[in-house]
């Protein structure tokens, strides 16, 4: 069963329309103390023993923040619940005015919501925790919860389970009391905090962080008595710095007449917000916070977000845009504190064979810890080859959210051991890795020619069918072309607003399609680099756009499992083709055209490959032996397919007319993202998630060439037209 799951991490308004209730008949909660209702759609009963299990969720969510406050260090401290004379926790009960599905027919349920009980319930001086039995199973919410930061949660009842989850319930207090997701690593297996994205894990291996611990300390909610005066914080951002070579420091000046209690910086990850660290202020009134970071990048999302909380448990959150490109470098010695450092551990890399002269295909990889195994970000590594003649890519770089800091090592031309140890100002012992040279003969090979110049992530590579041209779209809204033989750099074409996932030539390369995560399909003049269409591509974001053979049409994904057909003139939609949607949600990740445009193939995360026929636009042939399909390509005459899988590591070739899968090639050591057939069809190239590429003959199905270069996934590969060129674009930005 698919659980919906979404915060709310901004305040909003709701206006209130006045009904005849009375707040009267809800006794308020006590000051800083939590208030518990549950709220009831007009055609339901209220769920069995509900006033009991809210009892024991809320007692048990709220032990856990007793016992991770302890562990932390800080005292059995935890929030306060409203309590009737016997101990038992009180319940208001709101009957809403609409059935379930009204309030769980859009995003919008929490509105709904909110807005019925303030009709009952002064919801001005506490927080309230929600439990709504509105979940529908043909409708938006099915369960999870929102939250409105340091303000009410609401929390979904499941409609199959008996009640609500306690990581929910637990995760969605969090925020109430002013906290945001913490999705940095655990070095503990089967672990995860309690503001972490993670789900299936037992809520006895939750976890508090000690940032989230510190802050709770001084939070109203969880002492008896605060000092009633607020005096409001001021903060001004001081520009930015760049530290070499891969990290920006980020500077505020915070003045507190109340006294500084903590600061925690949210950074844009993927998938969401996340904390990269917090200071502690030790009740300063005045201050210079530095908070050093290595994961921002020039896209629209990069904007962070600063909390301060004060000594009394007042607290304010403000947004920051970064200016990358305004970025001064630091020149000199940098002096920044590392005293946090306790340990320095291996997370991945070590012990790997390589070939003579050429780079390790798997980085060498730490994390750093403090005393009490939290991450600590921003310090500097330093890593230095003890043994061999072989050189790194970075000896000096600064750790992530994560506590994370890496290196490739080149071997040289020696035949021995080498060892290469990572060492942190401050703390005693140092990491030692370890490699050796592996004696098989399949040669390596480097890139001719790297091309830097997105700022982020490339997704997707295309060549203009005389040669001429590469077009690489990115992560950073651009695309870009370059010389298709030289690689040098021709122009960008702007315009998207959101990541330009996917681009395709026109078969007479007079015209560029792009699809992008602003929602819509671009055609761009080529030799001018300006829109000549733009239309709305029906899903809300475009994971990959094709055009037709014959240029007349053009097709794209949707992140619904559709595929759509459009005009490429007027950009009018034709027909769709419907499949990958029919077990559910599912994206539309690669589509291919065979030399006809008779056949169109589609791959999708259902992990089902599909063939259509594009005059019916039914299906011919499904083929589900794949794993998990990626990216399908076909061979130059259309006989046969090639398929890659993230997840089981494999590329295979099929027979177009059968089905029946011809090849196997099985020795990538990590997931396998792209693939591409030379136009002879006797190599098939294959990119994975470490950045290794691999050329196999498809005659023998033995490995040519192994191809070391980028440092972080393979999104996509191409040939050239003449087929002497393989172009591969990363996630490196490369």
């Amino acid at each position: 069963m698919k659980i919906t799951f979404n915060i709310t991490l901004i305040y909003f308004f709701v206006a209130l329309i006045p009904l005849p209730h009375s707040f009267a008949q809800h006794e308020t909660p006590p000051e800083d103390t939590v208030g518990v209702i549950y709220f009831l759609p007009s055609d339901r009963v209220p769920h069995q023993d509900v006033n009991d299990k809210l009892d024991t969720l809320l007692k048990t969510v709220q032990k856990f923040f007793e016992d991770e406050m302890n562990r932390n260090g800080f005292g059995k401290k935890t929030f306060k619940l409203q309590m009737d004379t016997d101990g038992k926790t009180v319940v208001h009960h709101v009957n809403g005015q609409f059935d379930a599905e009204y309030y769980n027919a859009h995003p919008g349920v929490f509105n709904r919501v909110y807005t019925e009980i303030s009709d009952e319930i002064d919801m001005s001086r506490n927080i309230y925790f929600i439990a709504a039995d509105v979940t529908f199973p043909s409708a938006y919410w099915r369960g999870g919860g929102q939250s409105v930061l340091g303000s009410h949660t609401i929390t979904y009842i499941p409609y199959d389970q008996d009640f609500i989850d306690l990581y929910f319930a637990g995760h969605e207090l969090a925020h109430s009391f002013g906290l945001q997701h913490d999705l940095r690593d655990r070095t503990t297996p089967f672990q995860a905090d309690i503001l972490s994205y993670t789900v299936g894990i037992d809520f006895s291996n939750r976890r508090l962080s000690k940032c989230a611990a510190e802050w709770l300390d001084v939070h109203p909610y969880f002492n008896d008595t605060q000092p009633s005066l607020n005096e409001p914080v001021t903060i001004e951002m001081l520009p930015p710095l760049e530290y070499p070579p891969n990290a920006i420091s980020l500077r505020f000046d915070v003045t507190d007449p109340d006294g500084l209690h903590q600061a925690q910086l949210v950074i844009p990850r993927e998938g969401g917000v996340s904390l990269n660290s917090c200071k502690s202020l030790d009740g300063q009134q005045h201050m210079i916070v530095e908070f050093i970071t290595t994961e921002l990048t020039a896209t629209a999302y990069n904007t962070v977000e600063l909390g301060i909380i004060d000594v009394n448990g007042n607290f304010r959150w403000t947004s920051y845009p970064i200016p990358i490109d305004d970025i001064k470098p630091v020149e000199g010695v940098i002096d920044v504190d590392s005293s946090a450092a306790a340990k320095v551990r291996i997370v991945s890399g070590s012990k790997q064979s390589g070939y003579l002269n050429s780079r390790l295909i798997n980085p060498f990889t730490v994390t750093v810890r403090d005393a009490d195994d939290e991450p600590v970000a921003g310090v500097q590594v330093t890593f230095e080859v003890v043994a061999g003649e072989g050189t790194l890519s970075v000896t000096n770089p600064w750790t992530d959210s994560d506590g994370q800091a890496q290196t490739y090592l080149t071997l040289g031309s020696e035949r021995t051991e080498y060892r290469v140890t990572a060492s942190v100002a401050g703390v005693s012992e140092p990491a030692i890795f370890s490699a050796s040279i592996n004696i098989t003969t399949v040669p390596t090979v480097t890139p001719f020619k790297t091309l830097r110049g997105h700022r982020d992530a490339i997704l997707s590579v295309a060549y203009s069918p005389d040669g001429s041209i590469i077009a690489t779209a990115s992560r950073d809204t651009t695309i870009q072309f370059w010389d298709g033989l030289t690689g040098e750099y021709k122009k960008t074409l702007r315009g998207h607003t959101g990541e330009v996932n996917t681009v395709a030539f026109s078969p007479d390369g007079l015209t560029l399609v792009s699809g992008s995560g602003d929602d819509t399909i671009r055609l761009w003049d080529v030799a001018t680099g300006t829109t000549k269409l733009q239309f709305n591509g029906l899903s809300y974001s475009i994971p990959v756009v094709a055009y037709f053979p014959d240029g007349s049409k053009i097709a794209s994904g949707t992140l619904e499992g559709d595929i759509n057909v459009w005009d490429a003139i007027t950009g009018q939609h034709i027909t769709s083709y419907i499949g990958h949607s029919e077990e559910g949600f599912a994206n539309v990740t690669s589509i291919d055209f065979n030399l006809d445009g008779s056949i169109l193939v589609s791959g999708g995360t259902d992990k089902v490959i599909r063939l259509w026929d594009t005059t019916t636009g039914q299906q011919i042939r499904t083929i589900e032996e794949h794993g998990d399909s990626v990216e399908v390509v076909f061979n130059h005459d259309g006989s046969k397919l090639a398929s890659v899988g993230a997840w089981d590591l494999t590329a295979r070739v099929w027979d177009v007319n059968t089905g029946q899968q011809l090849q196997l090639f099985s020795e990538h050591v990590t997931g396998v993202y792209a693939v591409a057939f030379s136009r002879d069809g006797r190599t098939l190239a294959t990119g994975s998630f470490s950045g290794e590429i691999r050329l196999w003959d498809t005659t023998t199905g033995l490995l040519q060439k192994l191809l070391i270069g980028h440092t972080e996934t393979v999104r996509m590969l191409t040939f050239s037209p003449n087929q002497n060129i393989l172009v591969s674009v990363g996630s490196d930005h490369t």
